[in-house]
């Protein structure tokens, strides 16, 4: 299957059906029923052409330019015009908190870097912050919304493109056995607040750690607009491990959203950004696990913990892509003492030995899960049959552990 973030979107032909497909992109990334198309052709706007109230940053007046209307469609945004749009946009009623210039142009780091120089300047005045977001942006964003892919692109959504990959369960086969990604989305095992949120003095990776909680907080979608539009503003002084904490959270948004080849290129940006720092190597574990490349991530998880005891994430991808044929004992033996009596790691434990007929042993690894869960794991593993017993930590994930699995965040 061709997977629809793969290809290029081509932009409308025109302005006007550009500012259609921005009234049904931005409505919906705002979450605004109420979204307008201002005013009509000939009639003055305010630099505005759809406008509405976002629901994620707090109900905020949001007004969109779709650059191009009366001339130079197409064409790149320079600074003059983005200015001109600016002082119209200043006499828009009420006022506006944010102002963004859509453009079917590529992303442009000279104009964004203007735009972020103005927000600055506006921050200090009481104005509204300036965003420019290009076509690579727009069509990034576009794929997020089944209903607007299919309405604007029809001829390149056809129903199997845009149908949703299991977030929670990746199935490989090898060698006739199916083995499955048990990293498990447990309470607070995704988020790792304590972590997460101390931002140690530092204003941008308190910012980022922020914005991508909301992942935690079921908002998948608006992790990935909030941590963009970091990643928008701030440009190049987004370096090293802050780098990698903001793609390692776009990847993780994404795994929420099942979109899992965007999760894996973002895993492997985030090694990129910091590839000495052994989260950034066990976040690259995960893609290889991903990917289906067992005995990579399996490697890789090993090197990380042996850099880092307390990486409960590279635990769990190590539990899960061991050799079929290695003991449980052998895989047990890998796993820092720390780390062994946490939920997610017994259990991952407890189903590889079930997986080989061992049951005693599954309970007895299921026996040594955190005091959360009443009697251990015991209480939520049906060890003879791999199912998950009814417990609120796992959220419905009753059935079956493959609709528990969920990878955990290395934002930290």
């Amino acid at each position: 299957m061709t997977d629809i973030t793969n290809r290029v979107l081509p932009p409308p032909r025109n302005w006007q059906d550009f500012e259609r497909l921005c009234f049904d992109l931005y409505s919906r990334m705002w979450r605004d029923n109420y979204a307008e198309m201002n005013g009509r052709q000939g009639q003055p706007q305010a630099g505005v052409d759809v406008y509405g109230t976002d629901r994620h940053e707090g109900d905020w007046l949001v007004g969109v330019q779709c650059k191009g209307k009366d001339q130079g469609y197409g064409g790149a945004v320079t600074e003059k015009e983005l200015r001109e749009e600016i002082e119209k946009a200043k006499t828009f009623d009420p006022p506006l908190k944010v102002f963004v210039l859509a453009t079917t142009a590529p992303n442009d780091v000279v104009i964004q870097r203007v735009a972020r120089t103005i927000s600055q300047e506006h921050a200090q005045q009481g104005l509204f912050a300036v965003r420019v977001q290009g076509w690579d942006t727009l069509q990034q964003r576009i794929t997020d919304y089944p209903e607007v892919l299919g309405k604007h692109f029809r001829d390149l959504a056809p129903i199997e493109v845009t149908e949703k990959i299991d977030a929670s369960i990746t199935v490989t086969e090898r060698e006739g056995d199916q083995t499955r990604t048990e990293i498990a989305r447990l309470e607070g095992h995704l988020t790792a607040f304590g972590e997460r949120l101390d931002a140690g003095g530092d204003p941008l990776r308190a910012q980022i750690t922020q914005a991508a909680k909301l992942t935690d907080d079921g908002s998948a979608h608006a992790a990935i607009r909030a941590l963009r539009r970091i990643q928008e503003e701030q440009g190049e002084k987004i370096a090293g491990r802050n780098l990698y904490r903001l793609h390692s959270g776009i990847g993780f948004a994404h795994v929420a959203l099942g979109e899992l080849p965007h999760a894996i290129r973002e895993f492997r940006e985030a090694y990129d950004a910091d590839p000495e720092w052994p989260s950034a190597r066990s976040t690259l574990a995960v893609a290889e696990l991903l990917e289906g490349d067992r005995t990579a991530a399996f490697e890789r998880a090993k090197q990380a913990l042996r850099d880092d005891a307390t990486l409960h994430q590279a635990a769990s991808v190590l539990i899960d892509a061991a050799p079929a044929e290695m003991p449980v004992a052998d895989i047990e033996a890998l796993v820092p003492t720390d780390l062994r009596y946490r939920v997610d790691i017994a259990m991952g434990l407890s189903l590889r030995a079930r997986r080989r007929g061992d049951f005693a042993g599954a309970e007895a690894y299921a026996q040594t899960g955190e005091h959360g869960a009443p009697g251990g794991l015991a209480g939520l593993i049906d060890t003879r049959r791999g199912h998950l017993r009814a417990h609120p930590v796992y959220r419905g994930a009753r059935a079956h552990p493959s609709r528990a699995v969920r990878a955990s965040s290395p934002v930290r």
